[in-house]
């Protein structure tokens, strides 16, 4: 999904929800930092500006990839961090540290939790309340460990960079 594309489709919700209740993995990955990925897709998804803004619009996603640095994505294994969307910063999932000097207690689910996520999954259940989980870096490898997806034949690719999605459906 191209983010300089700043229209407003009224089926773009319903389709993404549509691949979703279907048990479609629905994923975005977008060259944006997430900063500026959450403003534009509030505004496209759900028509929401400025202090309206929210997470909401994750609820549309399996998994969102941020700052992919794309064509490299596809090419090259880059360090991935989680970001915490609750202050936009990074935990590194690559060693296991996070980014932020904080206490143990600071982070979300603790210590072990954060070890665990080492090898990100996702699957929006009840106690994300359906949301997608937001990352930025990483490459095509941990997006397929994410959604459990074992070749490029299981993804249909939209986006932007045509010569890449060749490469991956081909």
């Amino acid at each position: 999904m191209a983010l300089h594309a700043h229209i407003q489709d009224p089926l773009l919700a319903k389709t993404l929800k549509t691949l979703r209740t279907s048990g479609k993995k629905v994923f975005i990955v977008t060259n944006s930092f997430y900063d500026f990925t959450h403003v534009v897709l509030n505004y496209v998804l759900e028509g929401k500006t400025g202090k309206d803004r929210d997470d909401g619009w994750l609820q549309y996603f399996d998994a969102v990839v941020t700052a992919a640095g794309k064509p490299r994505f596809f090419t090259e294994r880059k360090d991935l961090f989680e970001v915490r969307t609750e202050d936009f910063s990074l935990i590194n999932l690559e060693g296991g540290s996070p980014m932020l000097s904080i206490e143990e207690e600071d982070l979300p689910g603790g210590a072990d939790d954060l070890m665990a996520s080492t090898a990100p999954s996702v699957g929006n259940d009840e106690n994300d309340g359906g949301k997608a989980r937001v990352f930025q870096g990483g490459s095509w490898h941990d997006v397929h460990r994410m959604l459990g997806v074992r070749s490029g034949s299981e993804i249909l690719y939209v986006g932007d960079h045509v010569r890449v999605a060749t490469l991956i459906a081909g």
